[in-house]
């Protein structure tokens, strides 16, 4: 640098920040001559990376940042992570791919590699004449990444975007931006002509039944010699009773429990509950009867609903809940792929009031039932009535509440049934086999106004 421009640094005839992205230009035409080669050599997925990595070694690390580069966050993508994103974006030769903060082109290169069209946006007036030169069939531009959506050409239909932006840093921004990336991203993906779209889907899963064995309930009780065989007088059904972890109480006292462990599924008591109910020490031989009996009629599969928000996710990532932001990837029985982000019923009320949904389009009673079930949520219905799980002399009960009293005959004949507990009438849903059937009576009449969470 210093013989190219006729003096040094410190008598500020250049700059590390010019040096700096010169060589990052040398990479860039590097991989314009021996890019397909080295791509082509490559015997596997991550020979290609190898050896990009060692021709990134031979360049200089960046010690020393000018005032640009900090104000704009100037990090430039290193030679095998933009290969790498190159890859996991698959581009192809029919593709327009955008990179709105394209620096002097590292990412861009295995773009044009890919035989791809090019659409490049860069902020800094020098990086933007090298993306020039580097680039001429490109298509050029200098506008703010983060509003890209409001500047970019209608007539650039992009297929791919990749993107390398700052983290923190806006522009004529001086404080700290948090979410700059976001903004970045998400202003790219809203731009209209790409056609993405958001989706909520309703998917079916079936799920084969894992029911435990005979053999493996016995081998857990022979394991813990405080074990029990038990069945339920009134309905038959068996369990293995062990111990479990116990709970302190407000007083400071420690209350013990024990576990009912069932061929599909765990119940928990505390110890001087458990007298209470119809739980009672079984012989071996009706316990092996019961358990056998109950096996046998679980079924091989269960199917259930679940909701995904799919597609163009970032731009409205702030309008879904924050709380549980699990990706999952899917692949239907048709070898369709999906990938979003899963909704738990009790957070599609926020979900539809965002999006002016209306929520009993989307949930049916059986899965308002199964929420209620598990004791997960609150179902609110019109008319300013809820249903939740409660507690009533040890047994859980569906229980309706803020009904009029000019309901009760409606109530009764829809399949609810009536308790007068404390000088007080409740009513509640069955919660046998009907019980769906009868939420669905109750949704027709009273539309599901939504589902919270119980704390």
């Amino acid at each position: 640098m210093t013989d190219a421009f006729g003096g040094s640094d410190a008598e500020g005839v250049w700059l590390w920040k010019d040096a700096y992205e010169a060589c990052e230009v040398a990479q860039v035409l590097f991989l314009k001559t021996f890019g397909a080669a080295i791509t082509a050599r490559a015997n596997n997925p991550q020979s290609a990376p190898s050896m990009l990595t060692r021709v990134a070694r031979l360049v200089p690390t960046h010690t020393r940042r000018s005032d640009e580069s900090q104000a704009l966050q100037q990090l430039s993508t290193p030679m095998p992570l933009a290969y790498v994103a190159a890859r996991a974006a698959g581009i192809r030769a029919d593709d327009i791919v955008l990179e709105p903060s394209a620096g002097t082109g590292l990412l861009a290169i295995f773009a044009e590699l890919g035989r791809a069209r090019l659409a490049l946006n860069e902020y800094a007036a020098v990086r933007r004449g090298v993306l020039e030169h580097l680039f001429p069939g490109a298509s050029v531009t200098q506008h703010d990444a983060a509003h890209i959506d409001d500047y970019l050409d209608r007539s650039v239909r992009p297929t791919v975007i990749v993107m390398n932006p700052p983290f923190s840093v806006g522009v004529h921004v001086e404080r700290r931006v948090a979410d700059a990336a976001w903004r970045h991203v998400a202003s790219a993906f809203a731009h209209p002509v790409t056609g993405a779209q958001s989706h909520l889907l309703t998917i079916e899963r079936l799920d084969r039944n894992k029911p435990m064995m005979l053999a493996d309930a016995q081998a857990l009780a022979q394991q813990d010699p405080r074990a029990k065989l038990m069945v339920n007088g009134k309905s038959g059904r068996p369990a293995v009773m062990v111990s479990t972890r116990s709970i302190m109480l407000e007083d400071g006292s420690i209350q013990p429990r024990v576990s009912l462990i069932r061929p599909m599924d765990e119940l928990r008591f505390e110890v001087r509950r458990l007298e209470e109910t119809n739980w009672e020490e079984a012989d071996e031989p009706a316990f092996i009867a019961a358990w056998n009996a109950e096996v046998a009629a679980v079924p091989e599969y269960s199917t259930s609903t679940f909701h995904i928000v799919s597609g163009l996710l970032l731009p409205i990532w702030r309008l879904l809940q924050q709380d549980y932001c699990r990706v999952y990837r899917l692949q239907t029985d048709e070898g369709e792929r999906i990938v979003g982000r899963r909704m738990a019923p009790e957070d599609m009320t926020r979900l539809c009031r965002n999006f002016g949904i209306e929520q009993g389009l989307l949930l049916t009673p059986q899965q308002a039932w199964t929420s209620l079930i598990d004791g997960s949520s609150i179902v609110g219905l019109a008319g300013d009535m809820t249903l939740r799980r409660v507690k009533v002399m040890n047994d859980y009960r569906i229980e309706l509440t803020g009904f009029s009293d000019g309901m009760r005959n409606w109530l009764k004949a829809a399949g609810l049934f009536s308790e007068m507990i404390a000088w007080k009438v409740r009513f509640f849903v069955p919660t046998s086999d009907e019980g769906p059937a009868i939420l669905a009576r109750l949704m027709q009449r009273h539309r599901l106004t939504g589902i919270a969470r119980r704390s």
